[in-house]
């Protein structure tokens, strides 16, 4: 998904103004699953871990298998975090 940004900002820092709305959501999604696995990372191990799934889902929809399954994984590991701790 950072490639995708990558791809996105040079896009437009070269004058083409028309990005599509998939890739401009799978940016989006890409800053959200970052700061969901900052909150993760944080100890927010619930609100983080359900926020990464949701986007894993939602980015796997969109077609990219990898970076959605990535996010997934992170999502459900957040989740399961805290019962590991014991």
């Amino acid at each position: 998904m950072c490639k995708g940004a990558i791809d996105v900002a040079s896009k437009y820092l070269e004058g083409g103004r028309h990005t599509n709305f998939e890739s401009l959501v799978l940016v989006g999604i890409g800053f959200v699953a970052i700061i969901a696995s900052v909150m993760v990372w944080k100890g927010n191990y619930l609100a983080g871990g359900v926020t990464n799934i949701i986007l894993g889902i939602i980015t796997v929809f969109y077609g990219k298998d990898a970076e959605g399954l990535m996010v997934l994984i992170s999502g459900i590991l957040g989740v399961v975090a805290p019962k590991m701790k014991h």
